[in-house]
């Protein structure tokens, strides 16, 4: 995997999410971990890529840390997963 800076599977999920425009509720319910704890890896982050906002912290993201192509494949099969099936409306005669 491409990783300067090592981040960890988990921090490489949830930036991608966060990049996606994911707010932290949402992320924390799909990868079953506490919204504080989404609010911890942003920090931990944050500091390892020196951003002082989360901002800063998914500008940095898309200019030199993006996941390679097999992790960004796990991770958009697990948001398909997450995402519920949407049935076409049905017609009421």
């Amino acid at each position: 995997m491409n990783n300067p800076l090592r981040l960890t599977l988990t921090q490489h999920k949830i930036i991608s999410l966060m990049a996606t425009g994911w707010p932290n509720k949402k992320i924390a319910r799909h990868l079953n971990i506490c919204q504080q704890n989404v609010g911890r890896y942003q920090t931990q982050m944050c500091e390892r890529v020196g951003a002082k906002t989360k901002y800063q912290l998914m500008a940095w993201y898309g200019t030199r840390g993006q996941l390679s192509k097999t992790a960004e494949e796990e991770i958009s099969t697990q948001k398909r997963q997450y995402e519920p099936h949407r049935s076409p409306k049905s017609r009421k005669f």
